[in-house]
């Protein structure tokens, strides 16, 4: 468990900035997103998107033969029930 929030966020965003550059989300990681993620690394995926965004990852398709799964992350804005959101404001 990762209890020092640096190195939690040091450990933690690259797994976030491969789910947001599939996405096309990284210009800004407060919106909606969906990845593609093995299957077997669920748990340090899921972790990150509760770390950063306060949402957690939601499986939409099941495993594929390469062992990868659909995921979506709803997000910081619908997180916090912020109407940040610069779209949907």
């Amino acid at each position: 468990m990762l209890t020092n929030s640096r190195l939690a966020r040091e450990y933690l965003l690259p797994y976030l900035d491969e789910m947001l550059d599939q996405s096309g989300s990284n210009e800004d990681w407060k919106r909606e997103f969906t990845a593609t993620i093995p299957e077997d690394k669920f748990e340090v995926y899921n972790t990150a998107a509760i770390f950063f965004t306060g949402a957690p990852l939601e499986v939409k398709f099941g495993v594929y033969r390469n062992g990868d799964i659909i995921v979506q992350c709803k997000g910081y804005y619908e997180a916090v029930d912020a109407n940040d959101d610069p779209i949907s404001a």
